[in-house]
């Protein structure tokens, strides 16, 4: 197993699963270390990002349309809170469930 844990990550863990169960922070420790651990082996030593869940669509059209409109594409994006990775990424699974329909 691991060394030394970062006792915030373990504690950042442990009150998700909390707050996801509804049990006890400190009863949810030793499933929050598993966790912990097992991104330590995967990603130990790299940037692990963590993307923000979002709250709501993002509307691919209108990124589309201000691209028509002359906007730059990273500065639709950004207006849109999303990168232009995300955007293609998107843009993709759209097309790919409009060729299903």
């Amino acid at each position: 197993m691991s060394g030394a844990v970062s006792v915030d990550w373990l504690n950042l863990l442990a009150g998700g699963i909390a707050a996801a169960t509804g049990a006890n922070a400190v009863d949810c420790t030793d499933q929050a270390r598993i966790i912990f651990e097992h991104l330590q082996r995967e990603h130990g030593g790299g940037d692990v990002y963590v993307p923000v869940l979002l709250r709501e669509p993002i509307d691919v059209g209108a990124i589309d349309v201000a691209r028509l409109r002359g906007l730059p594409l990273a500065r639709a994006c950004r207006s849109a809170g999303i990168s232009r990775r995300t955007y293609y990424r998107m843009k993709e699974r759209q097309q790919a469930e409009g060729r299903k329909s």
